[in-house]
């Protein structure tokens, strides 16, 4: 046995000695990591089209239907593929037209908006239709996609965002055969009526739960439609290998003139912070959008990127929510307790300092809402929240442990490390 023992850890000591040396020869011949772009422009100071643009993200795709996809990563493709009536200018965020020839005002009681339709605006070519040739996009389509997403079989998450349309309920209980608050018109004009005024009823129809789709793709294509997009955006959907690509051509019928510029666009799938910034420096992506807290300061801190680095806050907001309708969060004390435990600031210096405190619902991006004296934004309290948790009952904390889900990947394990040491400070085990 022991001459056994002694001949393994020679034989270990061996492997070690060659792995050190196949180290060593890698450490010789792999170059430097590159400190600046591989690849430069042609110079142009007018975008020219062609060429292909690789982006990526940190998870996989769940689906291409914009009356179901609700989710950051399909978002990205959706927006490739389809085009909605109305948009957000990206610069002011203010509201502009698309498919419609104009962003709708109310009407004098503030509850009919009239859209009207470009003329000319095709679906892509695809064998759902007649002879494969995408048709021109109508009134029709729009009543048809806004009663197909509203649709109970459906089970689209948008439902929520226009339930004020005028005869939703009725339809939605399969009362009615259509809804009586979505009017055609003429072939290129369609009103929306609503059972009382909203503001916010604009800004819903931006969404891409509004967007209007095609009924011969789900006659054809069923619940696989989520793989068949057939849309009137700037691409078509050419191949999807879930988990690992996704890529997007030109559409030939998009209504705007010269565009898209690219020919092509390729999604990557899956790829984590890492090794995406190591093959962004490479030249393998052309951009990226999120590293961890090294690799951003390391770029940072390269001045060869100071051109390419666009830096602003983002107009989104991120947080944690507690379900107020499962104990113990069914008390607002403990809610208050939790918010004011939070230590934002912590949560900040360990994402090197990316992190916008925000306080409040609003981002700070959206400068005509937000308001940075809002009475009762979080704040960072120990005392308060611990008094909190005596308001609440729980002057000794919870007996039993919450559970929270995160994200996933590196980014997700921090903010959990995070959020139990800042519980753990009034008695909350997470």
């Amino acid at each position: 046995m022991r001459s056994t023992r002694r001949s393994e850890a020679w034989a270990g000591m061996a492997a070690l000695g060659l792995f050190a040396a196949v180290a060593a020869l890698f450490a010789v011949f792999l170059p430097d990591a590159p400190d600046g772009p591989r690849y430069q422009g042609a110079g142009h100071e007018t975008p020219q089209r062609g060429g292909t643009f690789v982006f990526h993200h940190e998870s996989d795709l769940r689906g291409l239907d914009p009356q179901v996809a609700y989710d950051e990563i399909s978002n990205m493709a959706v927006k490739l593929l389809y085009e909605g009536l109305i948009d957000y200018d990206r610069d002011t965020m203010e509201l502009i037209p698309r498919l419609a020839e104009a962003v709708p005002e109310p009407s004098a009681d503030g509850r009919t908006y009239r859209f009207r339709l470009r003329r000319g605006v095709r679906f892509q070519d695809d064998p759902c239709f007649e002879g494969g040739r995408g048709r021109e996009l109508t009134a029709h389509d729009v009543r048809w996609s806004l009663e197909h997403m509203l649709h109970p079989d459906t089970g689209s998450p948008g439902v929520t965002f226009f339930e004020l349309v005028e005869g939703v309920e009725a339809f939605r209980a399969r009362e009615a055969s259509h809804i009586s608050g979505i009017r055609v018109i003429d072939r290129y004009t369609v009103d929306l009526r609503l059972s009382r005024p909203d503001q916010t009823f604009l800004y819903a129809m931006a969404m891409t739960f509004a967007y209007p789709v095609a009924r011969e793709a789900y006659a054809r294509y069923g619940d696989e439609t989520r793989r068949h997009p057939v849309s009137t955006g700037a691409f078509v959907l050419e191949s999807w290998e879930p988990g690992v690509e996704a890529t997007f051509l030109r559409n030939p019928n998009y209504f705007e003139e010269g565009r898209p510029y690219p020919d092509r666009m390729v999604y990557t799938l899956n790829l984590r912070r890492i090794p995406a910034t190591m093959r962004f420096r490479n030249g393998d992506l052309d951009h990226i959008h999120r590293q961890t807290p090294a690799d951003y300061l390391t770029l940072r801190e390269m001045e060869a990127w100071a051109p390419y680095r666009e830096e602003r806050p983002k107009i989104n907001i991120w947080g944690v929510e507690m379900n107020t309708q499962m104990a113990p969060f069914e008390n607002r004390h403990l809610r208050r307790a939790v918010a004011f435990a939070i230590n934002r600031e912590r949560w900040r210096r360990a994402r090197a300092n990316r992190l916008v405190l925000q306080g409040q619902p609003i981002p700070r991006a959206l400068e005509r809402f937000y308001d940075p004296d809002l009475p009762g934004q979080h704040v960072y309290d120990l005392e308060r929240a611990r008094e909190e948790m005596r308001l609440a009952g729980h002057p000794d904390g919870l007996d039993e442990p919450v559970e929270v889900w995160l994200g996933e990947g590196e980014t997700g394990r921090a903010y959990g490390e995070l959020i139990q040491s800042d519980l753990a400070e009034i008695g909350i085990t997470v």
